[in-house]
């Protein structure tokens, strides 16, 4: 064999292996490819920038879980500063200092404004080889938040953990009195403020060692557990470099899980203790149960960092001892090529003697194997008794796959829609919607007598199910029964689903007035958007309809049809040489992951976020824009559309009428330079923040505008609302954007300055803001920031 030919087996095989995995999740597949191919071209470096968005993904998500962690150079270090080296009591790093290494060698020192934003730091640091930092670590309890014994526990671990982190900050800060830095971190106290100022911090630093892409790894990722907030960092511990010192005090800080359980008063058990009492039960028993959770365990993440040889090593055991689901594993090995060298035919050995156990998924591999010829001859006929024997087992998607073949025929079975229907009806009664799909058009077409009004029955089950595909289906067919009104909801959903074939359809109807208004604009805008979907229906409605539309988006629908051609054909094994090595890791990285929806999400958001090579000069900020607008038929006057870098226009919900207030004056400050607390006590503001007030919530008095300037904008009244609401106005943006894009280019940015002053203003550059005529005027009349702070300091600001 040539090595050309070894080259084209090698594709072949690789991505008839990715097949295998694909077949049953086919919709997250295809959520990749459809980010590839919608993808936002708008400049000759297209591939490049597609591949390099690709490169970022695979290697952030195997980071993200720890399989390539420890032998990438970023990492944090806690280092203690140099024997004799002089420092006072108010230097904020102490004893010690945080140094960032990242990816390209470099190194960085890290400065925080306050000493509590260090210590904070460096406890979420040393906690993440404790499952991270929980805010309750420092919360001083009070009884009558507790019930029974529970207090009591609490107190002690109050006690403990104070005394413990009591050593961590003197070791830190010789000089200091730490009481008040402590207090700082109780969750009832300062702790959201410092982590806003820690992170900002943190903003500071990256952008200054031009280092902002590797923002996601030193950030505090918040999560939840059981309603708790759980910070931890996507940084492996392994890459954590911590004096002796402080290690010692590692051992002495409560597990992260274990905490929360305390206080929740129920019970978990200990994740080291249970894996290796599995292991245990396994070794001495040998107990085939114990070493396929221990397997599965591995393979999948649960209770452990993944790791796909120890996970092998458990399903070969248990295969070894005869179980069915290790020997159906060690198929799936050999059929992935999985850490074995890839051979079809060793996975057929192996998934037989597990169905020779009536192993339902064993089963259905060997249908899908004669279905595809992988490693043996295509057989539709052999593949249908295994999908019938698994069927009979429960298997929905066996019993799917009978459906199709009956209902195709070919490759030595004859075609036979009366048997496939019974198929098709026995899957989707296991809610496979592929096959309630087909039971519903089988009673529409008459291919089966509908006798019991099965028809509306399956409608109604689908409906449940909220596929699009489905809702597709369901939305053209009351269409035809001129039952509009339900027909426009149906299609609605499926094209939110991503159904573009539909937007013809919802185009008609709005042109007509079909089930809605008539309403022109929003007919083109559905055939635009199926356009750019790929859908050549709309393509050419588009071009005859709306020519103006259509000459403006042409190349970039051109565009992104052709690359959708490529990428198809990629799919296809006919990759061009150029692409070749990148898409083989695509292939692998997925084979690997395939259980993991982190990495899906991980790949999606590096093909929306990253950045196009000549886009803005280069600096990265797309398309991003925040767009202030009109808000008819709600309680307030305007509402916020952040513009994505990919584009997308998301509206942002969830966001109350104070911490709206906050954020629009962020935005119309933004032309002066930001906006800071202290324009609430300037008598040449107020008047100016009341005229806003009173134009975002219309029929507002003037004494509620006064009391929330006093309450809500003045973070040195006694209620604190400033952080609360600006906190929740952040909150909402996060939530808004999503995985999509990097949310802090449309938050708060904190520019501290001198005494401690700070000025809020958008990340975002002024001229990618978009504000209604009436609240332009308010922000040119608006003082200037930094003229604000200098009349209430006295002092010259820095700059």
């Amino acid at each position: 064999m040539t090595d050309d030919e070894k080259k084209k087996k090698e594709i072949h095989d690789k991505v008839g292996a990715l097949h295998l995995r694909l077949l049953d999740d086919e919709a997250n597949y295809h959520d990749i490819i459809g980010h590839m191919a919608y993808y936002r071209k708008d400049n000759e470096h297209y591939s490049e920038d597609l591949l390099n968005a690709l490169r970022d993904g695979l290697e952030n998500h195997e980071r993200y879980l720890n399989l390539q962690n420890a032998l990438s150079p970023r990492c944090i270090k806690i280092v203690k500063r140099p024997e004799g080296e002089k420092y006072s009591a108010a230097d904020t790093e102490g004893a010690y200092q945080i140094v960032f290494h990242f990816d390209d060698d470099s190194e960085r020192i890290i400065h925080f404004s306050r000493k509590s934003e260090q210590l904070l730091y460096m406890l979420m640091v040393m906690c993440n080889f404790k499952n991270g930092y929980i805010t309750e670590f420092l919360h001083k309890p009070k009884e009558e938040e507790f019930e029974d014994q529970t207090y009591e526990q609490y107190l002690e671990q109050y006690n403990h953990n104070v005394e413990v982190i009591g050593k961590l900050a003197k070791m830190v800060y010789p000089r200091s009195n730490v009481k008040g830095l402590l207090r700082d971190l109780d969750n009832d106290s300062g702790f959201t403020d410092i982590l806003q100022k820690l992170r900002a911090s943190l903003s500071k630093n990256l952008e200054k060692a031009n280092q902002k892409e590797e923002k996601q790894w030193f950030f505090p990722l918040d999560r939840k557990y059981d309603n708790e907030r759980n910070y931890q960092l996507q940084i492996a511990p392994a890459n954590i470099i911590l004096p002796n010192e402080m290690i010692d005090l590692i051992s002495q800080l409560p597990d992260a899980k274990d905490y929360i359980d305390l206080i929740e008063g129920g019970t978990i058990a200990d994740e080291n203790d249970f894996i290796d009492g599995l292991i245990s039960i396994a070794m001495e028993d040998g107990d085939t149960r114990s070493m396929n959770m221990l397997g599965d365990a591995y393979l999948n993440g649960w209770h452990r960092v993944a790791d796909l040889q120890k996970a092998f090593h458990w399903f070969k055991m248990s295969a070894e001892a005869g179980d069915a689901h290790g020997l159906y594993m060690m198929g799936v090995f050999y059929g992935t090529g999985d850490c074995v060298e890839q051979d079809y035919k060793i996975a057929i050995q192996y998934f037989k003697k597990a169905a020779a156990d009536e192993h339902d998924e064993a089963l259905y591999w060997l249908g899908k194997f004669s279905m595809h010829g992988f490693g043996c001859k295509k057989d539709w006929k052999k593949a249908l008794s295994y999908f019938t024997k698994a069927s009979e087992l429960g298997n929905a998607e066996a019993a799917t796959e009978a459906g199709y073949l009956l209902s195709n025929g070919g490759y030595g079975l004859e075609k036979d829609e009366e048997d496939a229907f019974e198929y098709f009806l026995e899957a989707a009664d296991l809610d496979h919607p592929e096959a309630m799909r087909y039971v519903i058009r089988a009673y529409r077409e008459g291919i089966v007598e509908d006798e019991d009004d099965d028809l509306d029955y399956w409608i109604s089950r689908s409906e449940d199910l909220d596929i699009p595909e489905n809702n597709a289906q369901i939305g053209l067919m009351m269409y035809e029964d001129e039952n509009y009104e339900e027909a426009v909801n149906y299609l609605f959903n499926a094209f939110q689903g991503g159904m573009f074939s539909v937007c013809p359809l919802l185009s008609t109807m709005h042109f007509k007035g079909e089930g809605v208004e008539v309403n022109p604009h929003l007919a083109m805008c559905f055939l635009r958007d199926g356009a750019k979907g790929g859908d050549e229906t709309s393509m050419n409605r588009l071009k005859l309809l709306f020519p103006d539309e259509w000459a403006r988006l042409e190349p970039e629908i051109k565009a992104s049809v052709n690359y959708r051609e490529l990428l198809l054909e990629l799919v296809g094994a006919l990759t061009p040489e150029g692409n070749q090595e990148y898409f083989l890791k695509l292939i692998d990285a997925y084979r690997e992951k395939f259980m993991d929806n982190t990495y899906i999400q991980e790949i999606n958001r590096q093909l929306s976020i990253h950045r196009p090579s000549t886009d803005d000069g280069g600096n990265g900020d797309g398309q991003r824009r925040i767009v202030v607008r009109h808000a008819p038929g709600k309680n307030v006057g305007y509402e916020i559309v952040v513009v994505l870098a990919n584009g997308t226009e998301v509206v942002v919900n969830s966001i109350n009428d104070n911490s709206l207030m906050i954020y629009l004056l962020a935005i119309i400050c933004s032309y002066k330079s930001g906006y800071t607390s202290d324009m609430a006590k300037s008598a040449d503001c107020q008047p100016v923040i009341a005229d806003l007030y009173k134009r975002v919530i219309p029929n507002a008095k003037d004494s509620e505008a006064r009391y929330f300037i006093e309450n809500f904008l003045d973070p040195d009244s006694r209620n604190n609302y400033y952080k609360q609401y600006s906190y929740r106005a952040t909150q909402a943006i996060t939530k808004a954007v999503g995985v999509n894009d990097e949310p802090t280019y449309y938050q708060f940015d904190s520019k501290v300055l001198k005494n401690r002053k700070v000025v809020r203003r958008m990340l975002i550059d002024i001229h990618h803001i978009e504000l209604p005529s009436e609240l332009m005027e308010l922000a040119q009349v608006m003082p200037d920031a930094m003229d604000i702070l200098y009349q209430s300091e006295k002092q010259e600001v820095m700059e």
